[in-house]
């Protein structure tokens, strides 16, 4: 959190010379921020309103051998169990499983997973290795080389999710004509009413972006729930080890190697999404920080290269900019303006709407798209869930481009004894809640009434993480449950064999 406290320290600085000495640059920093709040915001109203294409789909490849790969991280053990006890219960014959645990200190914890992979056959390849360099980029590098020779396709699949038995035979009846990998949705089981809005949240990228993706051609990678062609994968190369999102990243270089990709808009497995405000603000920092790597290496390349169609380049940025909230500048302009009494009037009245133009945007595509398929209130609820988040969204993009540290962090599942510190994982919300209310209070006082509730505004914006803190705490009960329940699944099955 001090990284966090030190950006706006520097930003704001930095702004405030800038609107005292080159009010200018200032103005022109403003103008390219609105304009990528409108072009983001355009191609999202759009995606919005865009019907799910039709896709092609055939019944010729059901006899294919299909390697199947799971990175494990110091997983607890009931949850990988279950997952590799669904991939054994596959409606399909011609496939393996590997298993790369990697960097697991506890023999408690991967020893068990060694065992069971015994268990359930040949086809369930178990290893574990101490140090092994790239987080889950390292591992999935590591499965290719342990891959069969026979293996046609290669699927990623997390070690928390459960499969349905159909799969396969769903998945590789979309390897039609060209196509180089499919996508499925990520979805979550530890879901009840009390935290439907952070489900919905994680399903705005699905249902507004990747649909666009099917339509421009541009369908990325999101990891868990992948299937390639192996030799597509083999001409691509490995996974980055330097990129936290290593799976987008090599969906990229597949896009940029004209290799197509399809999504497909139907639930084939089921994980376990955080369930406590620390773990979820850092797996969401992770993704808009490995999307905000992917665009500071690939950018200029792809947007100004040759290799794509307009089309596709709209969908790629969009796509990487899906978890970013440009706002922090325009905020802390209008922030700054409270003190600078000779502020230009113009970067005031751009930063304004530039806020007010980004909100109006989630509120009508978070609308349109799950009109049909949640109540008003979820969708409200998702909003603030969303909205809350600004904090993360917001700097995290920031800290990618000036080179800041941040290690992969695999989204814990171990169920902690206490709750993470409150006050710890909204310090910077805070911070940013007490400095709008203040400011707030400064322009009400001076008659700019306007101004006054624009700030304020943003005030409860910020506060609006105690909502998601609120609205992520019964997952941890409900988690703590459906792991008893799989214990007890596994348990059974043991004796069951016996």
């Amino acid at each position: 959190m001090a990284a966090d406290f030190l950006i706006i320290l520097i930003l704001s600085i930095a702004l405030g010379l800038g609107l005292i000495y080159l009010p200018w640059l200032v103005l022109i920093l403003l103008v390219f921020i609105f304009l990528i709040v409108l072009l983001q915001g355009s191609v999202e109203l759009i995606a919005s309103f865009l019907p799910y294409p039709t896709l092609k789909f055939s019944n010729s490849a059901f006899d294919r051998f299909v390697s199947i790969h799971v990175p494990s991280f110091n997983e607890p053990t009931d949850i990988l169990k279950n997952t590799l006890k669904h991939l054994s219960l596959l409606e399909y014959k011609n496939y393996e499983v590997i298993i790369v645990d990697n960097n697991t200190v506890d023999e408690a914890v991967w020893k068990p997973i060694e065992k069971y992979c015994r268990e359930l056959g040949n086809n369930f390849k178990f290893f574990h290795i101490d140090k092994l360099e790239g987080f889950k980029a390292g591992a999935l590098n590591f499965a290719q080389e342990k891959t069969n020779p026979k293996a046609e396709f290669i699927v990623v699949v997390d070690a928390d999710y459960e499969v349905k038995p159909q799969f396969l035979k769903e998945a590789l009846s979309y390897f039609v004509d060209e196509v180089a990998f499919v996508q499925f949705p990520q979805a979550y089981k530890n879901i009840t009413s009390e935290n439907k809005g952070i489900a919905v949240e994680y399903e705005h990228f699905f249902k507004i972006y990747m649909k666009m993706a099917n339509h421009f051609n541009c369908v990325p990678s999101t990891g868990t729930l992948v299937i390639f062609r192996r030799n597509v994968l083999n001409k691509i190369g490995f996974y980055d080890k330097k990129c936290l999102t290593e799976d987008a990243e090599i969906g990229t270089r597949l896009i940029e190697a004209g290799r197509k990709g399809v999504y497909v808009d139907k639930v084939m497995g089921l994980g376990l999404m955080p369930y406590d405000i620390e773990a979820y603000k850092k797996q969401k920092l992770r993704w808009a920080f490995g999307n905000a790597q992917i665009l500071k290496k690939d950018i200029f390349r792809i947007l100004f290269g040759n290799k794509l169609g307009y089309k596709q380049k709209i969908s790629f940025f969009s796509e990487m900019t899906a978890w970013f909230n440009f706002t922090l500048i325009p905020m802390l302009v209008i922030f700054l303006g409270s003190i600078i009494y000779n502020i230009s009037k113009i970067s005031i009245l751009i930063s304004v709407f530039t806020i007010y133009l980004f909100f109006a945007i989630k509120l009508v595509s978070f609308g349109v798209t799950f009109r049909k398929e949640y109540s008003a209130k979820n969708v409200i609820k998702a909003l603030f869930v969303h909205f809350g988040m600004v904090a993360v969204y917001s700097i995290a993009f920031i800290k990618s481009f000036l080179n800041m540290n941040f290690s992969f962090e695999r989204t814990n599942k171990f169920i902690l004894p206490q709750k993470p510190s409150i006050l710890k994982n909204t310090s910077t919300e805070i911070f940013m809640t007490i400095i709008g209310s203040l400011v707030s209070l400064n322009y009400f006082i001076n008659s700019h009434s306007f101004l006054a509730v624009t700030t304020f505004l943003i005030a409860i914006n910020y506060l609006l993480i105690f909502y998601v803190y609120w609205e992520i705490s019964p997952i941890k009960k409900y988690s703590s449950k459906l792991i008893n329940e799989m214990e007890k699944s596994m348990t059974e099955s043991k004796i069951g064999l016996k």
